[in-house]
């Protein structure tokens, strides 16, 4: 994949942070295909979740999943994020 095909970074506000996703190009060189997409919620106090796919489509449902969690954990911090 070349530098022109990388594709760009996703963003998300969440209450208290935001959840980020960058493609990144693997430093070992037995990994086949060698990038992946790396998925992490930065919250006020750290990183709090993150994760890993290869394809682009599971990266954005991992996105999508965090953004989704960490909005509802926000709205009921009593119930582990779980809709009320």
């Amino acid at each position: 994949m070349s530098a022109a095909e990388h594709p760009r970074p996703w963003k998300t506000p969440v209450p208290g942070g935001w959840v980020s996703t960058i493609y990144r190009e693997s430093s070992a060189r037995v990994e086949s295909p060698p990038w992946y997409f790396e998925t992490m919620a930065f919250l006020d106090d750290g990183i709090a979740w993150e994760s890993a796919a290869r394809r682009e489509q599971e990266a954005r449902r991992q996105h999508d999943l965090a953004v989704r969690w960490f909005s509802r954990a926000a709205l009921s911090p009593g119930r582990g994020g779980e809709a009320a």
